[in-house]
């Protein structure tokens, strides 16, 4: 008992140890742009797949320059905190810890002042979210493929994520909710564009799901609680949810990936980085195709979606940033069923399958008369209940590492044409939105 006992310490001292060894030897692909330092070690983060803390108001006003390559983690780590006042306190295999550097070994030698001479002494704060959370790009590859970016946070504490659809892409009867707070009371960014609160209407920004491909998810933050007062949202009450996209490789490549899934499902998805171009620029281009069957009734969920982004840097010190988004989408709608539905037809009971079945259900609410079979009442569900949207959803962006940053984007311009009848789900016509972008929406739907 004693020989295994001794035995399993001796190895659980010794994996960690090797693992730790192992990480540290392996290089990685980094792709991190010019920016403040804080954001810079985020990035090196999620793109080592570790989790790194520091204190945030020992970086404060401070930047770093870009790095891009191939490096091992503590290369790269040493690089970005290189005269940035930081040093390593601990690390392991998947957590590393810095802490400000003493004040004693930076601040050069100085003779102490006369005791009568005043000196003013200012103290400059700012505040920040708590209990920040971070999925990164490697937790969310473990996804299913073409499951949406909500569906990734539900493994978080405190987080809920409820959709009719296997891949939480049904946006109808998707629902996340974050300690008691719903999907409209929390506010959503990507890249730091807003996305409004993410509403089915979308009647106050764009859903994630039609904003980004699932494969180009850089990760996702999640600030729990109020949302700072920069966060760029109007909902933001119950917590922050900021999603980022990849960087284009500086290597060239490319992706395939196709899948197969129950009710007709299918995923294709392609990929092509042009690696660094002789001017510099780095372009990405991304398609996916995805179409999957209802579990319950008739019809599916297909939609078309391309991903598009050049970074240009312009000096040393200045980078240009250009995101397009392009979605075809069409989804049919699943019947809401209540109790009282679900004992009167069964769990399987959907919309409306035939025209002609639909037709004798509308002449019995204008004419009135006898209910088809296997109907009780004539409005119990509808034909071809569902919506379609085309979206254009163009961002560009200038940073720059100089204590003051510009940004730019595309004009706010929204193009929304809006055809509706009688349906499961009423339509509301889209007002101007916050980010800048170009849509063209349709909602279809007949009883």
């Amino acid at each position: 008992m004693f020989k295994y006992l001794t035995t399993t310490a001796m190895l659980a001292a010794v994996l960690p140890a090797a693992a730790h060894a192992q990480d540290t030897a392996r290089a990685f692909s980094f792709d991190i742009a010019a920016s403040d330092t804080a954001s810079a070690l985020n990035t090196f983060a999620r793109q080592a797949g570790v989790h790194l803390s520091f204190p945030y108001d020992a970086v404060q006003g401070r930047r770093v320059a870009a790095l891009r390559g191939r490096y091992t983690r503590d290369e790269a780590l040493g690089r970005l905190i290189a005269d940035q006042g930081l040093v390593v306190a601990s690390q392991s295999a998947t957590l590393i810890a810095l802490k400000a550097a003493s004040t004693a070994s930076l601040a050069p030698e100085r003779p102490l002042a006369a005791a009568s001479q005043e000196e003013e002494i200012v103290v400059l704060g700012y505040g920040q979210s708590r209990q920040v959370q971070t999925v990164t790009p490697k937790a969310m590859s473990k996804s299913t493929a073409g499951a949406s970016p909500l569906r990734s946070l539900n493994r978080l504490p405190g987080v809920n994520f409820d959709s009719s659809d296997a891949n939480g892409t049904y946006e109808a009867a998707t629902q996340i909710s974050i300690r008691g707070f719903i999907t409209d009371q929390m506010g959503y960014t990507l890249d730091g564009v807003p996305l409004g609160n993410m509403q089915y209407r979308n009647n106050n920004g764009l859903s994630i799901n039609r904003a980004l491909l699932s494969e180009n998810n850089g990760g996702a933050t999640l600030s729990q609680g109020s949302g700072a007062l920069g966060t760029a949202s109007t909902s933001n009450i119950g917590g922050t949810i900021d999603f980022t996209s990849i960087e284009p490789t500086s290597d060239l490549g490319i992706d395939l990936a196709q899948s197969y899934g129950s009710e007709n499902s299918w995923h294709s998805f392609a990929r092509v980085n042009s690696g660094e171009l002789p001017w510099g620029g780095r372009l990405m281009v991304a398609y996916a195709h995805d179409k999957q069957g209802k579990w319950r009734g008739w019809g599916k969920q297909e939609q078309d979606q391309l991903n598009a982004k050049y970074v240009q840097p312009l000096g040393d010190n200045v980078t240009s940033t250009t995101f397009l988004n392009l979605i075809d989408r069409r989804e049919d709608d699943y019947n809401d069923l209540s109790l009282a539905k679900i004992d009167q037809y069964g769990w399987h009971f959907d919309n409306v399958p035939t025209f002609a079945l639909a037709e004798d259900l509308a002449r019995v609410v204008q004419n009135g008369g006898a209910v088809p079979a296997p109907y009780v009442n004539a409005d119990d569900a509808v034909y071809n209940g569902g919506a379609c949207d085309v979206t254009c959803w163009p961002t560009s962006a200038l940073t720059t590492t100089s204590a003051r940053a510009c940004r730019a984007r595309a004009p706010a311009t929204s193009i929304s044409t809006t055809v509706s009848a009688p349906g499961p789900t009423p339509t509301i016509p889209r007002p101007k939105p916050m980010a800048a972008r170009r849509s063209r929406s349709r909602r279809c739907g007949m009883t």
